[in-house]
């Protein structure tokens, strides 16, 4: 399991960024270099640094996409 909280550092897709809030099962994410904070799902090529180093989230279906990882 990962734990995370606002101001957490997360890298997806190669961009690092900051965790600024929260909507039901995503994040808003505050992408380093950027000015407005993008909303994205919590573990889709989600990686979170840790006290231990980055750690890569475990990849779940989004119910709002209605479509199962790894289809399509």
């Amino acid at each position: 399991m990962i734990r995370v909280a606002l101001d957490g550092r997360i890298c997806s897709e190669g961009r690092a960024g900051t965790i600024v809030d929260t909507v039901g099962h995503r994040m808003r994410v505050l992408f380093d270099g950027e000015e407005a904070p993008r909303i994205r799902h919590t573990t889709s090529g989600m990686e979170y640094e840790t006290v231990a180093g980055w750690i890569a989230a475990t990849p779940v279906s989004d119910p709002c996409l209605g479509v199962p990882v790894g289809a399509a």
